[in-house]
């Protein structure tokens, strides 16, 4: 064949393509060029008959995906503040059949906090399809796995998070990965939460983990993801998460924070919404800083204090038992920390021995876990001299090896319960007992009873300070509120412990509580002469 003609016909192949591409693919255009009035929306359905064979595909605003969730058949936009046009994006899509696109309203920040999406339709001559599209100022993630397989066992996982921070350098994370359900009794609510390992294939196809640095945090593989079912203004684990950061971060001998970061976001499991978690890390060697040494065992480790029982710990050749778990990945029936670990729980807890536990604990590291458990009114971490909810990391420090204590678990705070309906359960003058915790594993020491209350003191002048508390929570409400994630995550989880009443969805009376908690907290340490006046808390 000529080669003149097989040049043509490749061209108008070619050329061909490119117009079925232009036909399925709408020429790009503004939100609001496409955005119509409700006569308008109302006189596109009644010319048409609605025709689900219609499909939108592949929408993007400013040439990022915006996520579907085919079962509640709406769109999720998680906008980018600092986009000049984030309120105003440029629109594409795919359609299966040549199709428009018109939405029912204007982008806002008053829409964007109500929660309520933004009404969708796609049409052609004959036809129109309807959707919703939903705005939110938080990340999203896409989680796929086999639903019918998921347990407390891994899985296999699809993770996608887009990042909608500002100055995020990677806008999307794709990766594989596994999944199973984490969580005690909170395993049992119908909304679940997650542990991820997220994993990539290598090159030569081996399973390798995937450390990312998710939504700023450091980079890792193994997340977090905590649903806030059974709090009904769903920020007490991240407020307190961020409370004690700032608090760990420079008072002991580690001098770093022994916390973790969190971050929140909206969820979309398999095609279906599920509203607000937080994403964050674990208690793990990376957070404290822990590596192996040249043999590539681990020097120091982490112990897990998760149960209220006090089971006898024998030293000798035994794996732990009872409610304490060794963390740190080694040979746990036999290794040299085992041993070292069950050596310390047996002084210190078991048999107290008053000059091995001074000796042996990061005292600054303790001081502070105690009166943050009394601060935030932590009911299922102290009581009298046992505890759970705890870390325990051994640490090789410029003094040697010493035991810092970390606060983990911090959903039953601030007055409310584990089970749905008991928020502000706890009054705010309840008296957390770390005095008799103390005693148990120190005897009578004055001393450092002492030290705890001129710690308190410089706290509150400082990061414990009513403004700086106050700055905390606000943070926490633009997040939850001002997005519109609260209202989502109420329409999605119903039988969650919710603001029932829509015209005080804030957090007032958080707010509130917290004061008025600070109060009963200086009483206790004596920075106020006379007791507070009680004052109830009701959920509303």
């Amino acid at each position: 064949m000529n080669r003149r003609v097989v040049a043509l016909l490749i061209g108008l192949m070619s050329l061909g393509l490119f117009v079925a591409a232009i036909i399925l693919m709408a020429p790009q255009t503004s939100f609001e060029k496409s955005t119509i009035t409700a006569e308008e929306y109302n006189s596109i359905r009644a010319a048409r008959k609605q025709d689900d064979s219609l499909e939108l595909k592949n929408l993007k605003f400013n040439g990022q995906k915006v996520y579907f969730a085919g079962k509640d058949n709406t769109w999720y936009y998680s906008l980018v503040k600092e986009w000049a046009n984030a309120h105003n994006p440029s629109v594409r899509y795919d359609s299966n059949t040549p199709a428009s696109i018109a939405f029912g309203g204007a982008i806002t920040d008053e829409q964007i906090k109500s929660g309520e999406p933004i009404k969708l339709i796609i049409y052609n001559d004959n036809s129109y399809r309807e959707y919703e599209l939903a705005i939110t100022t938080l990340p999203i993630i896409e989680l796929s796995y086999d639903s019918k397989k998921l347990s407390r066992e891994d899985i296999d996982l699809k993770f996608e998070l887009f990042d909608n921070r500002g100055n995020s350098v990677k806008r999307v994370t794709q990766t594989g990965g596994k999944i199973h359900i984490r969580g005690g009794m909170s395993s049992a609510r119908e909304k679940k939460s997650y542990r991820l390992n997220l994993r990539y294939k290598s090159p030569g196809e081996h399973d390798r983990n995937a450390d990312e640095p998710l939504l700023g945090m450091r980079e890792d593989d193994d997340w977090i993801m905590y649903a806030p079912y059974a709090d009904s203004e769903k920020l007490r684990k991240p407020f307190n998460e961020a409370l004690w950061y700032e608090t760990s971060k420079t008072n002991d001998a580690i001098n770093r924070p022994t916390g973790i970061e969190s971050r929140w976001v909206e969820t979309i499991e398999n095609g279906k919404y599920t509203g607000l978690y937080t994403l964050c890390t674990t208690i793990s060697e990376k957070t404290l800083g822990i590596a192996k040494n040249s043999q590539g065992k681990y020097d120091d480790y982490i112990i897990k204090k998760q149960g209220w029982v006090n089971t006898r710990h024998e030293i000798n050749d035994m794996p732990l038992t009872g409610t304490y778990e060794l963390k740190t990945n080694e040979d746990k029936a036999s290794s040299t920390l085992n041993r070292e670990a069950r050596t310390f729980i047996h002084n210190v807890f078991d048999q107290p021995d008053n000059e091995y536990a001074e000796e042996s604990i990061e005292i600054n590291s303790l001081i502070d876990t105690l009166l943050f458990t009394q601060l935030i009114e932590d009911t299922d971490t102290i009581r009298e001299k046992t505890f759970k909810n705890i870390y325990l990391a051994r640490i090789t420090t410029k003094d040697g090896k010493k035991t810092a204590f970390i606060p983990w678990d911090l959903d039953t705070t601030w007055g409310n319960g584990w089970d749905v309906g008991a928020s502000y359960r706890s009054p705010a003058n309840r008296k957390i007992s770390i005095d008799g915790f103390i005693d148990g594993i120190f005897g009578q020491n004055d001393a450092l009873k002492k030290k705890m209350a001129e710690r308190y003191k410089t706290l509150r002048q400082s990061l414990w300070s009513e403004n700086r508390l106050m700055e905390l929570i606000d943070e926490q409400e633009e997040l939850i509120f001002e997005s519109g994630a609260y209202a989502r995550e109420a329409r999605a989880w119903e039988n969650s412990d919710l603001i029932r009443d829509t015209a005080k969805r804030n957090l007032d009376q958080f707010r509130r509580f917290v004061k008025k908690r600070l109060e009963y907290v200086d009483y206790f340490f004596g920075l106020r002469d006379t007791e507070p006046e009680y004052e109830e808390f009701k959920a509303i």
